[in-house]
């Protein structure tokens, strides 16, 4: 074989490793950019919890009918002692009893904000406005959210997606959370996020405009979501939300918007 094939061979086999790599770093700024990204600068690692939708029934409890503003609630009779009022979560009222607590926010509306952080998730509406249920979907889709799904087989989108939701995950959600539940309603749709000895019940209006939180703690053993849910499914919103940016109302204000609804209201309400 004539000394320049031979010469001309072996310049190809040592530059074919070159453009080898050469070759699959081009694909990989092409069409893997963001997984490489991934690798390099992972989101913080979280794995997902368990969600259900669920379809049990409204639960109805008998006892004092409570008004936070627009807010109408009840609790069991006898069971809380006299509420206390704070500027906690913009506005919001305490009932406190043996062994447990309910908390429950004044109603506010969702604003540019949270339209801004739900930003590349890939639950947003065509025309950027999230109805209730996008919002409770957003909140399960994020505790639901696992980094372990990460994979070379995901699409650009996915893993933007994916790295999108999960920093959201961190910025936003209860690191307590065991599980979720998700509950429709005529009137609103819910989120449970249940803990060992705590829930956050955050409802929205089926529009997306207003929502509001409960939180129910239980200080003598893992929560019983036999009183919790009966007390969430209580919740009914009138009308008059807090737009963001609203000032926080002062500690006395907020006493001044809570009241117990007396006997004629609460036969007005069963008629």
């Amino acid at each position: 074989m004539p000394s320049h094939f031979v010469a001309v061979r072996r310049l190809w086999f040592a530059v074919l490793p070159a453009i080898l790599f050469l070759s699959f770093a081009i694909y990989l700024v092409a069409a893997k950019s963001d997984h490489v990204l991934w690798l390099i600068f992972p989101p913080p690692a979280s794995a997902g919890v368990p969600f259900k939708e669920s379809t049990e029934p409204r639960m109805v409890v008998e006892g004092e009918e409570w008004h936070l503003d627009s807010v109408r609630f009840v609790l069991p009779a006898g069971v809380f002692d006299k509420p206390k009022t704070s500027r906690f979560f913009g506005g919001c009222a305490t009932f406190t009893g043996e062994h447990r607590r309910v908390v429950i926010s004044l109603p506010r509306q969702l604003g540019p904000e949270e339209r801004r952080l739900a930003a590349g998730t890939g639950l947003e509406s065509d025309d950027e406005l999230l109805s209730g249920s996008s919002w409770a979907a957003l909140e399960s889709t994020l505790y639901t959210t696992d980094t372990t799904t990460f994979g070379w087989h995901l699409s650009k989108e996915e893993v933007r997606r994916l790295r999108a939701r999960t920093t959201l995950k961190s910025v936003i959600c209860f690191p307590w959370v065991k599980r979720c539940q998700r509950v429709v309603r005529d009137d609103v749709v819910g989120l449970f996020l249940i803990g060992v000895s705590r829930v956050v019940y955050h409802w929205y209006t089926h529009e997306g405009s207003v929502s509001g939180t409960l939180m129910l703690d239980q200080t003598d053993g893992s929560i019983d979501l036999s009183w919790v849910k009966p007390i969430c499914d209580s919740v009914q919103f009138s009308g008059r939300a807090y737009p963001p940016g609203t000032p926080l109302l002062s500690e006395n204000k907020v006493s001044m918007l809570l009241r117990k609804a007396d006997s004629k209201e609460k036969n007005q309400k069963d008629d």
